[in-house]
């Protein structure tokens, strides 16, 4: 199984009523798409170069299908789960168990501004953790978003639970309150375990200045991954490995 977490609007792209510039020829198996401004809620069809993509949108995040989860998601069983009235920021899709296959939910989430009042984004986390509490048990789970928090690479020796050596070169303000909750919920941060060039893992760039930031993560249960030396390797719900 592959999925992907893409920013629309990242690098000043203005086109956000339209998510197929990143739906093409990856071949992904699902995209978690966050700050997105679709005309209406619900589920739409969407053609990418000959291919259908299943579209669920909530608000400011959506999860675009690809065929294999597409067909899935037609065929029934699969249940989506929502914030709050009104809220838009949170968005769970969970396929049932087939067989001796584990079932999944796919969590994607757009938290408020760093400088948003702390109370607005604790509510934010109190409403990922009530989605993420509708995952079965034993059910794989991964939680994908724009959490507007970056942790820098120091942040290992105090959470080593939940972050790898691979952090930001920065921790900002809201970041503790993201190692926090993970720390509370029993997540991984996923994408501090692979080492890559800090430029290839900005999501977003200043407007003023250009400068580059890490806000977008993968989170997953600890109990779901195993770790080598930066890497991390599992055996997954719809293939062989997780990227």
């Amino acid at each position: 199984f592959e999925t992907a977490l893409l920013t629309l609007g990242q690098r000043g792209s203005t086109d956000h009523g339209d998510p197929r510039w990143v739906v093409n020829a990856r071949k992904w198996d699902a995209v978690l798409l966050t700050d997105v401004t679709f005309h209406r809620d619900g589920t739409h069809d969407l053609w990418v170069d000959g291919h259908k993509w299943k579209l669920v949108v909530e608000g400011k995040v959506a999860i675009a299908m690809g065929e294999a989860m597409g067909q899935r998601w037609e065929a029934g069983g699969a249940r989506s789960f929502k914030s709050r009235p009104g809220q838009g920021r949170v968005l769970g899709l969970h396929f049932p168990r087939q067989g001796r296959r584990k079932g999944l939910m796919l969590i994607v989430c757009y938290a408020p501004i760093s400088s948003a009042r702390r109370t607005d984004r604790q509510e934010f986390l109190r409403q990922v953790t009530e989605v993420k509490a509708r995952t079965p048990g034993g059910d794989w789970l991964i939680v994908g978003g724009d959490f507007n928090a970056e942790i820098g690479a120091n942040q290992a020796q105090h959470y080593p639970t939940v972050m790898g050596q691979f952090g930001s070169g920065s921790t900002s303000r809201t970041g503790p309150e993201l190692l926090e909750w993970c720390q509370q919920e029993g997540l991984v941060i996923i994408d501090s375990r692979f080492q890559q060039p800090l430029a290839k893992k900005y999501t977003w760039w200043h407007p003023s200045n250009g400068t580059g930031h890490v806000l977008d993560h993968f989170l997953m249960p600890g109990s779901q991954v195993k770790y080598r030396v930066g890497e991390v390797t599992q055996e997954s719900r719809f293939g062989d490995r997780a990227e």
